[in-house]
């Protein structure tokens, strides 16, 4: 029985490295195109292009959901419920709270080209 127990315990473990590796390689590639595109990351630059290619094309926020994702699959790499529920919450804080702020910044930027996008792309998949 023990055997079988630290059986799931590693393709837990395994599972969850996978997930944290796949995480941060999507935001890596998000990053990688606004980068690329030249956007900047930062408000502090002016708005020279809304990228809308690479991952963007399949949701509006995908270096948040790609942090989430590696988060959860750190908690679950270390078994830990309390980091798993504390990147929930901090996903759940995100989309109700922060990108409600974001969007509408993005909307004041970009005008109608960010309201296009934004009704063929969905914020996460």
């Amino acid at each position: 029985m023990a055997g079988a127990a630290e059986a799931l315990s590693l393709a837990a473990a395994g599972l969850g490295l996978g997930m944290a590796g796949a995480g941060l390689a999507w935001a890596a590639w998000a990053a990688w195109c606004l980068v690329r595109a030249p956007a900047p990351l930062t408000e502090a630059g002016p708005a020279r292009v809304l990228v809308d290619h690479g991952p963007f094309a399949l949701g509006r926020h995908p270096m948040y959901l790609g942090a989430a994702v590696a988060l959860l699959g750190l908690g679950l790499a270390l078994a830990s419920t309390a980091w798993m529920a504390a990147a929930l919450l901090g996903f759940a804080a995100v989309d109700r709270w922060l990108l409600p702020v974001e969007e509408a910044q993005l909307r004041r930027r970009y005008g109608g080209w960010y309201s296009d996008y934004a009704a063929e792309v969905p914020r996460w998949f």
